[in-house]
């Protein structure tokens, strides 16, 4: 085995062992969580997907770990004879944000399929926001009854774009000199301001709100306006690449 493929492997095999670490973690958080509510209300699958994103679990637990592996996952480790042979530093960029993407739908699979599993051991209903008894009633006083396939579906769009966006901002502020160590504060303070309902920033403003669930085209536009942030993060970041050297890779 050459040293690029060992070197390759061992990353690979770092990334999955730091994964599995987020994942048990993440399903004992679910776990206490569902013991708590079971006291109060009857939960279902679905309600994972709404705990996994609640700001304090997600901006400052689960998005700062993220962003420590796609960090290791996205770092440069080419020769200086690859950036000679390159087109520029676009190409650099964009080959960035494949990676960031890909990951991103990675982290994405991982939190969803941790909220289902979890949710289908601690209860046998995958929906039930259609009866009085459920969480989904405790918190929002209404009912509304909808396919469980599109919440679930819905609620992997959102959590996608949430971590596409704060891993894109990541790789901008790497660009800039001297900022890498802001993005972990800004997305930490993000996710407690936002806990405290101090205001919607990120976090809530891309989170399933319960009166989304009977409006459809609220949805739709919820998401499509996560996709624009994105792809506007994205070419904030190309703008910045193409001003560099090709030879600056710090």
């Amino acid at each position: 085995m050459s040293e690029k493929k060992g070197v390759f492997l061992k990353s690979k095999i770092k990334f999955g062992t730091e994964s599995a670490g987020l994942v048990l973690i993440l399903a004992v958080i679910l776990s206490q969580s569902a013991n708590r509510y079971h006291l109060v209300a009857t939960v279902c699958v679905c309600d994972f997907y709404r705990i996994v994103q609640e700001p304090f679990l997600f901006g400052v637990l689960i998005m700062p770990v993220i962003l420590f592996l796609l960090l290791e996952q996205t770092k440069d480790r080419k020769t200086l004879n690859y950036y000679c042979r390159v087109p520029g530093r676009i190409f650099l960029w964009n080959r960035i944000v494949k990676k960031v993407l890909w990951y991103s739908g990675i982290f994405t699979l991982l939190l969803g399929g941790t909220a289902f599993v979890v949710g289908w051991l601690k209860t046998d209903s995958l929906y039930n926001w259609d009866q009085y008894e459920s969480v989904f009633y405790l918190r929002s006083q209404m009912l509304v009854s909808v396919s469980w396939v599109w919440v679930m579906a819905v609620n992997l769009l959102l959590i996608w774009i949430k971590i596409t966006v704060l891993a894109l901002l990541h790789q901008v502020f790497l660009l800039l000199p001297k900022s890498q160590k802001y993005i972990w504060l800004l997305v930490v303070a993000l996710g407690a301001i936002e806990t405290f309902q101090r205001g919607r920033f990120f976090f809530l403003v891309f989170y399933p709100e319960d009166f989304l669930w009977n409006r459809k085209e609220w949805t739709m536009g919820l998401l499509a306006g996560g996709i624009v942030l994105a792809a506007g993060v994205y070419a904030i970041g190309r703008r910045i690449s193409g001003r560099r050297d090709i030879l600056d890779v710090s």
